[in-house]
């Protein structure tokens, strides 16, 4: 067994999927040999996996299915692959040769749920399956403790998965209760079709003055300063970090029930229809250091990273 120093651990991942990947590669990078590789140059990809004792596979997707296609690529390697949530709801999963992972890490017990049901063999081809949710350094979100107010804030780019047409209906519904809120959003609309319903109907519904379109925003913690809510009105997610980083600083949560919800956060958090958004919104309950709590006491980049470094010494199934 080598010592911790020696091992050799190759992260690999598509490019411009790796913004999950910051603080665990930097944390690998402080106990072990690591390199990254970020690429599609089947070049790149093989000389990693070669000088590499462990390989971390981000997403089950393409560059998954091509590495464990390779019939001797792996050979020897401990191989760790990471599964998200959209992968689980695509043709991937019949694949990818599942024989040559050791472990397969969902980031949500729903989303492996979803997986097996998707596939079934998989709980039988895959040494070891284990939850690993997302986790936040607490420490770099600046927390201040805030009143109950008007700015409501949506983080990322706005897709079928993000339920837009029903935040933009609930959201309309509120501010027919009181024409103060706003609401900002910090993303792109990804969808020409979305872009024209958006356009339209904020002139229809009288919102022009009551909605923000921000964009792609890259210091979101400076952007959340001025805002009390964080909305979600997602149809699934797995494990999303926007919603921890504004709780992390203080904003209380406004969480649409969507699939594997409850598995993540407390009932209080949770809204099913459009009036129990607006009483969640309106409610006279509002407590930052809960909020705040609930990230540090569940979903800690330490406790995440520590349980990461315990993967990666852990001796391989044969």
């Amino acid at each position: 067994m080598k010592r911790r120093a020696e091992i050799k651990i190759g992260v690999l991942c598509l490019p411009g999927l790796q913004s999950f990947l910051k603080d665990i590669v930097g944390h690998l990078s402080s106990r072990y040999r690591v390199r990254t590789c970020y690429s599609v140059i089947p070049q790149q990809i093989q000389e990693t996996i070669q000088w590499a004792d462990v390989v971390w596979l981000e997403w089950a997707n393409e560059l998954t299915i091509g590495i464990t296609k390779n019939q001797e690529l792996l050979n020897g390697k401990k191989v760790i692959c990471r599964l998200h949530s959209y992968e689980a709801f695509e043709d991937y999963l019949q694949k990818i040769d599942w024989r040559k992972i050791d472990d397969l890490v969902f980031v949500a017990a729903h989303i492996q749920e979803i997986a097996i049901n998707h596939f079934p063999a998989l709980a039988d081809q895959v040494r070891r399956m284990q939850i690993l949710p997302n986790g936040i350094d607490i420490d770099r979100f600046a927390f201040s403790r805030r009143n109950r107010g008007y700015h409501l804030a949506f983080i990322g780019d706005i897709n079928y998965k993000k339920g837009p047409m029903l935040l933009l209906h609930a959201f309309r519904e509120l501010v027919q209760v009181e024409n103060r809120y706003t609401l900002h959003m910090a993303g792109r609309l990804q969808n020409a079709r979305y872009a024209l319903y958006y356009s339209q109907m904020i002139k229809e519904m009288d919102l022009e003055a009551n909605i923000q379109m921000d964009g792609w925003v890259n210091d979101i913690q400076s952007w959340l300063v001025n805002k009390q809510y964080v909305v979600c009105s997602s149809v699934l997610e797995g494990h999303p970090v926007g919603i921890m980083e504004a709780m992390a600083c203080g904003l209380k949560p406004v969480i649409h029930n969507f699939v594997g919800a409850r598995g993540i956060y407390p009932d209080g958090f949770l809204w099913n229809t459009i009036p129990g958004f607006i009483q969640q919104v309106t409610s006279e309950d509002y407590d930052s250091d809960t909020y705040r709590d609930f990230i540090k006491n569940n979903f800690s980049l330490k406790s995440q990273l520590e349980k990461i470094d315990r993967l990666i010494v852990e001796p391989r199934r044969v």
